[in-house]
């Protein structure tokens, strides 16, 4: 398909914007050859489509698949003609996320807390690591053993607050877990993401500012999360979204490998606790996704014998060693067991 002169929408600032460099620095194209929609909302990327007021839109998830699912320029306003050979024609993907990775230029969704927060619930910090790897992991092995029970989709659907968990809420979980990209904890740990490519090189220089790259701490010896990171930082420096840039040594400051590392090493804090214990997690009851207050081994989703006792955020706390269930009523919001990881 010739892009020159098509009208493509993306969200200003946002991942695709910064994805959407690579692309054109991987093509003959060049800004001048398409008419940029920027600062468009995924919202209103989907009303444009149906409008046929763009030609394209870059975005994510169901919003994304909006477009994939519905013909282009379906509900036109008064008086605007639609190109005849697009009409009643649904889109399609020409540039995706994976693409992106593979041109160098990756997104994804962390686990950030700060340094306070592990340092006084280091192992809230560890077992919340180890039960998400571990989902990530058998997401990774076996997509249908979420998929194909409704129990475990609504357990999701409600963790992201889709409360009502009706079929539409069920499959957007489910396209979801199938088109995003999963990374079992092996992979996680690997020098492509948390492990650092040479270790310790990048404690040997000081953290610094931009443009102090030049020493051992580079794209090649730091973790591939830390560039990432970086990279996704120069993108916002450039846009001024940022004062100033700091060092690739200052971004492999902000990664805590220590966490996922020892995830399925003799130094685990939670050996018992294995990708084939996810059969026992409790999910949420789809008649009474309310009716619980999460408190000790209620409906505890994973029984750990050490070292502690799991307290939720019901009592104004996290995890304290030793503490007993805190047995007051929960607000009515309540979460999924787990969290998920996603490498886009």
């Amino acid at each position: 398909m010739d892009l020159k002169g098509k009208r493509l929408a993306y969200i200003q600032g946002s991942t695709t914007h910064y994805m959407l460099e690579g692309f054109l620095e991987q093509t003959a194209l060049s800004v001048s050859d398409l008419e940029w929609v920027g600062h468009m909302t995924a919202a209103d990327q989907k009303a444009a489509w149906d409008k046929g007021t763009i030609d394209a839109g870059y975005m994510w998830g169901p919003n994304m698949r909006h477009l994939q699912n519905n013909a282009w320029c379906s509900t036109p306003d008064a008086g605007t003609a639609c190109a005849a050979e697009g009409v009643n024609q649904t889109g399609y993907d020409l540039f995706t996320a994976g693409m992106s990775k593979r041109w160098g230029k990756e997104t994804w969704n962390n686990l950030v807390v700060s340094d306070a927060f592990a340092a006084e619930y280091a192992n809230t910090v560890y077992r919340s690591v180890k039960v998400v790897s571990l989902a990530d992991t058998k997401l990774v092995e076996d997509k249908g053993w979420f998929s194909n029970d409704n129990t475990k989709v609504c357990g999701i659907s409600f963790a992201t607050e889709a409360f009502d968990c009706d079929s539409s809420d069920r499959q957007t979980v489910r396209d979801a877990l199938y088109y995003d990209v999963w990374l079992d904890y092996e992979t996680q740990q690997s020098n492509a993401y948390m492990g650092e490519k040479v270790e310790g090189a990048c404690a040997k220089e000081a953290i610094g500012t931009h443009p102090n790259n030049d020493g051992a701490c580079t794209r090649d010896t730091m973790a591939g999360s830390a560039w990432s990171t970086w990279a996704t930082a120069e993108f916002g420096y450039k846009l001024k979204d940022l004062p100033y840039l700091p060092s690739y040594a200052y971004y492999q400051s902000t990664l805590d490998s220590r966490y996922i590392g020892v995830v399925g090493t003799p130094d685990d804090r939670f050996p018992n606790l294995t990708v084939d214990d996810l059969a026992g997690l409790s999910y949420y009851s789809l008649e009474s996704p309310n009716s619980s207050n999460h408190c000790g081994s209620l409906v505890q989703p994973i029984q750990l014998s050490s070292p502690g006792v799991f307290r939720d955020h019901d009592g104004g706390g996290f995890y304290e060693e030793n503490a007993t269930c805190y047995p007051g009523d929960r607000p009515s919001r309540r979460r999924a067991p787990f969290g998920y990881r996603r490498a886009h």
